[in-house]
């Protein structure tokens, strides 16, 4: 984990594709949280996409699919 945090963590773009793909998996959602606030703190540029809308994602902690105005 310290080298994916080393990695990431200093990215300048950051594109995630299917994030529906980490519902469920609760430590990976964790790191994803800490990844995407360090870069957010950085004002860093962060991409995601999914094939469904946040609120049809189960399983998956709305902190991390949720939008920068809270939607």
């Amino acid at each position: 984990m310290i080298s994916f945090r080393d990695r990431f963590h200093t990215v300048d773009v950051l594109l995630v594709d299917d994030i529906q793909f980490i519902a469920g998996k609760e430590r990976t959602q964790e790191e994803f949280f800490h990844t995407f606030n360090a870069l957010y703190e950085q004002q860093k540029q962060i991409v995601i996409s999914s094939d469904c809308l946040p609120k049809d994602i189960n399983s998956i902690e709305e902190r991390s699919v949720r939008g920068s105005n809270g939607d």
